[in-house]
């Protein structure tokens, strides 16, 4: 079991999150949720010794092998496929452990702390699972369609191959504990599929990160949420549709005890200040009365004693009232909302693709034969490694045809959200944003801040933003600028689940065409598509829609 005690983590001095509080045990799979920033990622590193706690206590045995996946995979440049499942696994560490040992113990063989060195490198090395992963490697490959050679490098891998080799290195892992970061971006169904039996047939623990809504309810066993609204992080033990019930109801009972609470606070204060008001008229009235020969001096004094036991009355009841336990107020949820403008065309066809081919390592695709027209909503399906990508690429006019013809309809507007979030890596995301979106600075800066940036992310190069941050660049820039045709490649990626209901709603308002690729099945479900295409090695075909 690994317990958390009042954990307060962040980066450098920066507190993200305190007061976190929970166990996970055998089987447990614990999500974490929350907006972006809020510290999900950084709770992770933390629970795999990347990162210390600000304060707070981790207890979890010293032997413990936790395994993390991060949202991009943390490859060294020149890795190939193999070297990264390697270093992912733990296997290379215990490997270069092991040598040292072996190295150690031929020169200094009768040393006794050598040869103790030596067999606990030799069983790490074991429970590693270094000898048997050539072998299991070749397994998994196969079991998870990774179809590229072993020394593939990892910089030539698309997104949903590197999300199945991400995928490969959680499998061939033997961790007591697993820690994943958006774990389910860029896979496809069948990918998913494998993750989701895997996790259920874990007998450790997992916590997880995801903004997938439909992989949350199918995998968590418990739900820890980063509040915003509560300032607080609190432990459900329940999955993720139960927690999302719950927390409405949380919510709703800590808005009835701050109200509450005032109420009785303003209550004890009245009654104070009535108390106050009785004292004065009370010693008044004495004073009164003695001025007018009504009372001596005894009487008045007795009357002012009157009053005075009304005024300790009033004090009684002020401290009453200061000492009230008025739980604070939940802070409003700030909301991220958007649309997509739309740019009105006279073009009935925007995007024809005639006999195109294009040639992307070993994946040939074409010939590719496909209109879009004005309001389409089209959603493209497939397996990862299929072209789906490229095919956006190629629609998109970022990638363009080695035989063939892609063209676009004068004068329309595209929008593109590709896999990657690519952005000019050495701009600051403000003078990118500008740029753009062309609109002045001032511009920029609000769009952004609406979007989540703050000044410090603005400053930063694009190449430095987070995965989340590119993201809602991109959209902030979307969300200004009118367009005729929406080009979005996975696009709930990195995206928190506000953001994401959001996301939804936009593309239901947006009146222009659509093109769509997602594995988020909740999105599939909301999206409303006009036809859904696949790729066939012989080209595009037609799933669904009028032909």
């Amino acid at each position: 079991m690994i317990e958390l005690h009042n954990v307060t983590i962040g980066r450098g001095s920066t507190e993200l999150a305190h007061s976190v509080s929970f166990a996970v045990a055998a089987g447990d799979v614990v999500g974490l949720v929350g907006s972006n920033g809020c510290g999900k990622s950084t709770l992770l590193e933390t629970l795999a010794g990347k990162l210390a706690p600000l304060s707070g206590v981790i207890d979890q045995p010293a032997a413990t092998r936790v395994g993390l996946l991060g949202q991009e995979l943390d490859a060294v440049p020149g890795a190939t496929a193999y070297s990264f499942v390697g270093a992912a696994t733990g296997v290379r560490a215990a490997q270069e452990r092991l040598d040292a040992a072996t190295a150690q113990l031929q020169s200094t063989p009768e040393h006794r702390r050598t040869v103790q060195e030596y067999d606990a490198a030799l069983h790490a090395w074991l429970a590693s699972g270094a000898a048997e992963l050539p072998e299991n490697f070749a397994r998994v490959a196969r079991q998870v369609a990774f179809s590229l050679g072993a020394e593939t490098p990892v910089a030539q891998l698309s997104g949903g191959e590197q999300a199945r080799l991400g995928l490969m290195a959680v499998l061939l892992g033997r961790f007591d504990l697993l820690l994943l970061d958006e774990p389910t971006n860029d896979l496809d169904s069948a990918g998913l599929a494998w993750l989701t039996r895997f996790i259920h047939q874990r007998q450790s623990p997992t916590i997880v990160v995801s903004h997938d809504r439909g992989f949350l309810a199918e995998v968590t066993t418990a739900i820890v949420e980063f509040d915003a609204a509560l300032d607080q992080v609190s432990y459900f033990a329940a999955g993720y549709d139960t927690w999302q019930r719950d927390r409405q109801r949380l919510r709703a009972s800590a808005a009835q005890a701050h109200v509450a609470g005032l109420q009785r606070r303003d209550r004890l204060l009245s009654q104070a200040d009535a108390a106050t008001r009785a004292a004065q008229r009370g010693a008044n009235r004495a004073d009164r009365a003695f001025a007018e020969g009504r009372v001596d001096k005894l009487q008045r004094g007795a009357m002012r004693e009157g009053a005075t036991s009304a005024g300790s009355a009033a004090t009684r009841l002020r401290k009453e009232a200061a000492a009230v336990d008025v739980p604070s107020a939940p802070r409003k949820q700030w909301d991220l909302r958007f649309s997509f403008p739309e740019q009105s065309t006279s073009a009935a066809g925007l995007v024809t693709l005639q006999d195109a081919r294009v040639q992307r390592g070993p994946l040939a695709l074409g010939p590719l034969n496909l209109s879009i027209h004005a309001g389409d909503k089209i959603q493209l399906t497939g397996r990862n490694g299929t072209g789906k990508s490229t095919l956006a690429g190629l629609v998109a006019g970022t990638l363009p045809p080695e035989t063939g013809t892609v063209s676009q309809a004068p004068g329309i507007r595209l929008h593109t959200l590709d896999q990657g979030r690519s952005l000019p890596v050495h701009q600051t995301a403000l003078s990118a944003a500008v740029a753009l979106a062309e609109v002045p600075e001032v511009a920029a800066r609000s769009v952004l801040a609406k979007f989540g940036l703050d000044a410090a992310d603005m400053a930063k190069p694009c190449g430095q933003l987070s995965p989340g941050e590119r993201t809602r660049l991109q959209l902030a820039v979307m969300s200004v600028v009118p367009a005729t045709l929406l080009v979005l490649d996975e696009p709930t990626n990195h995206l928190d689940l506000p953001a994401i209901e959001q996301l939804e709603d936009a593309l239901g308002r947006f009146a222009g065409a659509i093109l769509l690729i997602t594995h988020d099945v909740r999105l599939e479900q909301a999206f409303t598509a006009t036809s859904v295409w696949g790729i066939a090695p012989s080209g595009l075909v037609r799933v669904t829609g009028a032909q």
